[in-house]
């Protein structure tokens, strides 16, 4: 058989015997190869028949076989359909071709004749040279001819069919015609393009390997694949690829597959890098089966490699584009899903999820996906099944979905339909995007356009608008009324039509030539007309503004003209001129007057006692009047222009004056109205004390600075010093009237009782001398003596008390020296005094300080506060019997803070409020010309503030009594020293 190929000759009869070792068959085959032989190759492609020799088959054709069942005609016939393969006969009297077996469908000849030129029609253009010039090889050669051709309209819809053309040789060695073999090559041919093109992209090589240390076998595609040809030609191959070959990331895990599939006698399969020799790094497959011998015992492998870079770069590639796909998505708002009918469940992708608002859920059942679409809008499901029954590709709507959380969103729908071929439903494809906003910014236009609508209706002004031919399209109702026509006498007729029915409307020309500057300019026009209708009445002033408007391309489409009655307006212009005037002669009327004041003010600010000044935003002084650069002494460079603040010396700012200072400026910092701030400044002339006034001046909400008077009171701070010496003295002269007073009645009643006593005692001596000394004269004598005696040890005690309290009383008042003393004691002496000037009025004084109370304070000035007090309640409270509830209570607390709180209250009269927020005013008296002189209060508030470093309150009602409160420190503050001794 090989011989004949090699010999390119047929063979007959060739005799095999086939045996599967339990039984033996021997068969007859015949045939021929049907192309050449490769090279160097173990076989070759033919056809032939294989005949039973053993089942005594008859050698001609029709004969049956009783054993078979088959006769050879069936044989044949079953043998051509399963190879594709058919013949072909030339007659020698018509010259036709008669075609046996396929050819017949590719020629599409029922019959199975056909002429030659009719052949020749059905080849491709390119092969009918091909096919005339194989038969003329054959009918020249006498020898068979093998040729391929192409029957069909073109490349892309042919069959291939090789032919074998077999000369029939006659008795005399010539030609007699050609008995030819067809085969259909078709899908063999379409299977070797596969095959090249998997090649071409599979690029995949075998290999095997020995554990008996024979050199492992690489095929050439292998090398190829990684790249190791120079290393074969070396003789330096590894013997295993995890050598050197496989990435050292990928090394671990794929000899451990490996290991492990050998262990278990399994095939394996592991993706890895490999790094080439030329620096190139791929991606291959290799497959791995172990070799067992016949006991099963692992001797080698075997197996594949396939460069799979191509598919990691497309599936890399795939990831990359499906990552693009759905960031699209996301970033265009545009989803797709799919429907199932059969399944009933809708898909979606990541982005409808998240349109639809099921984010996590890959799909929804149809029955889930209709509950959460709008219950108005399941309509739509039924139109959708109609557009199925009628065949319809798709369908586009828009629908409603209520999403977790209540939100309702609005989506595009968007589908087509997949029909089977028996025209059911299989499966709806499409995109779905949310136009929420789309919905409502479409729903805000509307709302805006229907606002600009009522805004054009119902403008105060009129508005025509006319298109560029000069007819008027629209028209507001103010518009009709002001030029008297009804709205349908406007629209639709030009400027000439509405004039001819209308006397209040401008000329044409100035209407056409405002339009024509329009668009030229592209800016509005402006002019003003009057009329006066025809059936009389006042003149009407219009204003007219002309503008554009343009299309979205800036093309202008329409004129406008909004109409204005200005005719109250240039009636109010007029009478606004006339005003103007008359403000103008006004304001140089005031101006003169405003020079006037201002030179009065000058002349008035010279010549008052207070110095006027003006400080900008910035506290700087800017003005000031010139009598206090007159009195101090001081320059204006000095003060003008610069800072308020500044202007304080440190002397000015000692302890004593630090924390009025320190209020003044955060009144002045706070913008706050300063009032009656007493400082001492210092001045060239001297030593001033001076009492500020000032007021914060704002400008339209703004800060603007501040306006002030300084006035120096230095005198008058004189006097008031005086007069509370004066005062303190008066009251301390009280106090001696009222002890003097006190004290004559002990006194009195002492030298009565001596005066009666010496004449007993003279009575009794004359007896005695006499001796005439009686019992009963005797006993009487002693009896008044001793009597009398403890009336005026009683009267002396009396005395010596008084005048123990009025003489501590009265060194407290004259020293003002600090010490350490008992609060109890102080009140005790300041009592008992009280008390002895007040005899004959019924007044009780009684006082409620508990003992232990010391303080290192100066007991003269609280002293002094609590005499002004009790002697204020005793003068103002009650009438001049007092009562018999008049009482006045002296009261101290420890308060848990440490402080003293002191409380002086009488039940009498009481004050107003009015009389309350004034008294601590000095000179300020209810009594004044009947015993006040209006000091004993600011007295009082002076030296609780200046001197015990306290607070004083006054609480009273009318009718309901008068309670002063003194809060103070139990230990005086160091500073109130100074205070003490300025105050004696």
């Amino acid at each position: 058989m090989r011989s004949a190929a090699d010999r390119n000759e047929p063979f007959r009869g060739l005799r095999v015997a086939l045996s599967d070792g339990a039984a033996a068959r021997t068969v007859v085959l015949s045939g021929r190869r049907a192309e050449p032989v490769r090279p160097g190759g173990g076989g070759f492609h033919g056809y032939g028949s294989c005949l039973d020799e053993d089942s005594g088959m008859a050698e001609e054709a029709g004969t049956g076989n009783p054993g078979l069942g088959v006769d050879r005609a069936t044989i044949l016939d079953r043998a051509q359909k399963l190879g594709k393969i058919g013949y072909s006969i030339m007659e020698q009297r018509s010259g036709d071709v008669v075609f046996h077996g396929p050819m017949r469908d590719i020629l599409g000849i029922p019959d199975g004749r056909i002429s030659l030129e009719e052949i020749r029609a059905r080849l491709l253009p390119e092969d009918v040279a091909v096919y005339d010039a194989a038969r003329q090889e054959a009918f020249e050669t006498s020898r068979p001819v093998l040729v391929e051709l192409r029957y069909g309209r073109d490349r892309t819809d042919c069959k291939h069919v090789r032919l074998q053309f077999e000369p029939v040789i006659t008795s005399d060695g010539s030609v007699a015609s050609l008995f030819t073999v067809h085969q259909d090559i078709t899908e063999h041919r379409a299977a070797e393009k596969a095959l090249v093109r998997a090649q071409e992209l599979g690029r995949m090589g075998h290999w095997r390997r020995y554990e008996t240390g024979e050199e492992p076998y690489w095929s050439d595609t292998l090398l190829e694949i990684f790249g190791v040809e120079e290393l074969r030609d070396r003789g330096e191959l590894p013997r295993k690829f995890a050598s050197q070959l496989i990435h050292p990331d990928d090394r671990p895990d794929f000899i451990a597959l490996r290991d492990a599939a050998a262990k278990a006698g399994q095939d394996y399969k592991a993706v890895v890098r490999v790094n080439r020799p030329d620096g190139k790094m791929i991606w291959v497959e290799i497959r791995g089966h172990p070799i067992v011998d016949s006991e099963g015992n692992f001797f080698g492998t075997l197996g594949t490699v396939q460069d799979v870079t191509a598919f990691k770069q497309l599936e890399q590639e795939i990831l990359q584009r499906d990552q693009w796909f759905k960031r699209a998505q996301r970033l265009g708002g545009l989803g797709h899903w799919a429907f199932d009918p059969e399944k009933r469940r809708i898909y979606f992708s990541e982005q409808a999820q998240i349109t639809f608002g099921c984010p996590g859920s890959e799909y929804l059942t149809f029955q889930e996906a209709m509950d959460r679409i709008h219950p108005d809008d399941h309509v739509i499901f039924e139109q959708m099944r109609e557009k199925v029954l009628k065949g319809e590709p798709g369908f586009e709507f828009e629908l409603r979905v209520v999403r977790k959380g209540g939100s309702m969103a609005h989506l595009r729908i968007s589908a087509e339909f997949d029909f089977a071929d028996n025209g059911r439903l299989k499966r709806t494809f499409g995109v779905m995007s949310d136009v929420t906003r789309l919905v409502e910014a479409e729903a805000a236009r509307s709302d805006a356009e229907a606002v600009m609508t009522d805004i054009f209706e119902n403008a105060d002004s009129g508005i025509l608008v006319r298109d560029l031919s000069g007819r008027f399209i629209r028209v507001n109702t103010r518009a009709a009324i002001q030029l008297g026509l009804r709205m349908d006498d406007i629209l639709g007729h030009t400027v000439d039509e509405v004039l001819a029915q209308s006397d209040r409307m401008e000329p044409a020309k100035q209407l056409n030539d405002a339009a024509l500057r329009v668009t030229a300019t592209r800016g509005s026009v402006t002019y003003d007309y009057s009329f006066v209708p025809k059936a009389g009445g006042p003149s009407t002033q219009i204003r007219v503004v002309n503008f554009a408007i343009s299309g979205r391309d800036g093309a202008i489409l329409a004129i406008a003209s909004m109409r204005y009655d200005i005719t109250e307006f240039v009636q109010a212009q007029t009478a606004l001129k006339s005003l103007n005037e008359s403000l103008e002669q006004t304001v140089r009327t005031r101006t003169t007057e405003l020079r006037r004041s201002e030179e009065r003010f000058r002349n008035i600010a010279s010549a008052s006692a207070d110095w006027l000044w003006e400080l900008d935003a910035d506290l700087n002084m800017v003005w000031c009047s010139e009598n206090f650069f007159e009195n101090t002494g001081r320059r204006p460079d000095d003060y003008l222009g610069k800072s308020f603040l500044a202007l304080a010396s440190d002397r000015e700012r000692l302890v004593d004056q630090r924390e009025a200072w320190s209020a003044f400026e955060e009144k002045l910092k706070s913008r706050s109205q300063v009032r009656g701030l007493e400082i001492e400044r210092q001045h060239p002339n001297g030593t001033r004390m001076v009492r500020i006034n000032a007021k914060p001046v704002w400008a339209d909400g703004v800060f603007s600075g501040y306006q002030g008077s300084t006035a120096d009171i230095t005198e008058l701070k004189q006097a008031q010093s005086r007069l509370i010496e004066s005062e303190r003295l008066a009251s301390l002269g009280g106090l001696v009237a009222g002890i003097s007073h006190e004290i004559n009645t002990p006194v009195g009643a002492s030298y009565t009782v001596v005066t009666k006593l010496t004449r007993s005692l003279l009575e009794l001596r004359t007896a005695y001398e006499t001796r005439s000394i009686s019992q009963s004269l005797f006993t009487r004598v002693m009896t008044e003596l001793q009597e009398g005696l403890g009336i005026i040890q009683r009267g002396l005690e009396r005395t010596s008390e008084l005048i123990s309290h009025f003489k501590q009383v009265a060194v407290d008042q004259t020293s003002h020296k600090r010490r350490s003393f008992e609060l109890v004691e102080l009140t005790r002496d300041i009592v008992a005094t009280m008390e002895a000037t007040i005899s004959g009025r019924d007044i009780a004084i009684v006082a409620s300080v508990p003992e232990g109370i010391e303080l290192d304070s100066y007991p003269g000035p609280l002293g002094q506060v609590m005499i002004n007090l009790i002697q204020n309640s005793i003068l103002h409270a009650f009438d001049q019997d007092g009562g018999n509830s008049a009482r006045i209570d002296v009261t101290a607390i420890l308060e848990d803070s440490g402080s003293l709180s002191l409380t002086v209250s009488d039940n009498g009269k009481g004050m107003s409020a009015k009389v309350v927020r004034r008294v601590f005013e000095p000179f300020f008296t209810t009594r004044f010309g009947s015993g006040g002189s209006g000091l004993g209060m600011h007295l009082v508030y002076s030296i609780v503030h200046t001197v015990l470093g306290g607070d004083v309150s006054v609480f009273s009602e009318p009718g309901k009594g008068t309670k002063v409160v003194i809060s103070m420190p139990l230990v005086a503050p160091e500073v109130a020293e100074q205070e003490a001794s300025a105050e004696a």
